[in-house]
């Protein structure tokens, strides 16, 4: 009989209880649950004491939550949380023990990194979370800030108590998009052999879709002679919507591409990271741009820079979904205005 392994795991990120057992592949989805919830159980029985206080009520909150595309994140956000504020009471929490939290996170927070150890349930190599103790910054206290603004307002309603908002956020810097001419993107890739990874740096290039969507992507859903392309929204009912692109010449040959080399379906962020800095390699460039950089970032500013800068189209285009996000392309434009002032100034003569 064809079994599946569910796995479960317990605990804040970097210090899991992880647990798996095997049920009948053609197991309902309750069935699986309730699988999971026994493991959970089975996991948290040897636990001290039961939780109490805000780490109680952290664990109500995230499993009203479980349907969130980023759920894994959110209980790792909280779980810090827990860790900082344990058995306190959520109501006696104040803004001032929550600044106090945030600024220390600047100076020296929990961070996360990923290293390859050897499991000996499954007896293969896995990738597990490691904790280091370094400055985080303002972008991601923020946004750890936000998920229990969040748990607040799940709780407590929205017009309820929540300390959160009586915290200042941390300054952050704005970076400028640092996007790679097109051109010189499509000549890097065009040193590649024809493969996968070749297929879908093209596509992403020609497209704009960051590897999230285009993963979603299928046969399918691309129409070579109406020149179109569906993209899956990422959940059903809720989160991103699909939506329906328009595709040039150059996006239908990488579709081909994709086609020829069956390059549809998962794939890893790090193996297209691979092959394009092996590309780089060969091109010779001396400080290879991530990967984002040479895609989808150079896609929105060669799009801004093709439509006379039409904030609405590339806004559709790129799949935004405010145009805050697409104004930053407009930011990391030289305005031509600008420029034609600077160069009258050079021709004046002191």
């Amino acid at each position: 009989m064809k079994t599946i392994r569910v796995f479960v795991s317990v605990g804040p990120r970097g210090a899991e209880r992880r647990a798996s057992s095997r049920i009948p592949a053609d197991s309902t989805p309750a069935a699986v649950r309730a699988e999971r919830e026994r493991l959970r159980v089975e996991l948290r029985k040897d636990d001290p004491e039961p939780l109490e206080g805000f780490a109680k009520d952290a664990s109500t909150y995230l499993a009203t939550k479980t349907d969130m595309p980023t759920y894994k994140e959110r209980v790792r956000d909280i779980g810090l949380w827990v860790a900082e504020f344990g058995s306190t009471p959520r109501n006696t929490i104040t803004p001032i023990m929550i600044g106090t939290v945030r600024a220390r996170w600047l100076t020296v927070g929990p961070r996360f990194r990923q290293r390859w150890v050897d499991d000996p349930e499954t007896k293969t190599r896995v990738r597990r979370d490691e904790a280091i103790e370094a400055p985080l910054s303002a972008s991601t206290v923020n946004h750890r800030l936000r998920a229990l603004e969040n748990f607040y307002t799940t709780m407590n309603g929205r017009h309820g108590k929540n300390p959160v908002r009586d915290v200042a956020e941390a300054d952050e810097v704005e970076r400028p998009i640092r996007a790679m001419p097109i051109d010189a993107v499509r000549a890097i890739i065009g040193t590649m052999r024809d493969s996968k990874s070749k297929a879908r740096l093209l596509v992403e290039v020609e497209t704009g879709l960051p590897h999230a969507s285009l993963m979603r992507v299928t046969a399918a859903d691309f129409n070579a002679n109406r020149k179109t392309l569906w993209v899956p929204g990422r959940r059903k009912g809720k989160g991103t919507p699909g939506r329906t692109l328009p595709l040039t010449t150059r996006a239908v040959a990488a579709l081909k591409m994709m086609q020829r080399e069956d390059a549809w379906g998962h794939f890893t962020k790090s193996g297209v990271r691979r092959a394009w800095l092996r590309a780089c390699q060969v091109a010779k460039v001396k400080h290879p741009p991530r990967v984002y950089d040479a895609t989808r970032h150079a896609f929105g500013a060669n799009t801004l820079r093709l439509t006379d800068g039409d904030m609405w189209a590339t806004q559709r285009l790129m799949g935004h979904s405010t145009q805050k996000l697409t104004e930053r392309y407009a930011r990391a434009q030289v305005d031509p205005a600008l420029a034609a002032a600077v160069a009258k100034l050079q021709k004046v003569k002191r």
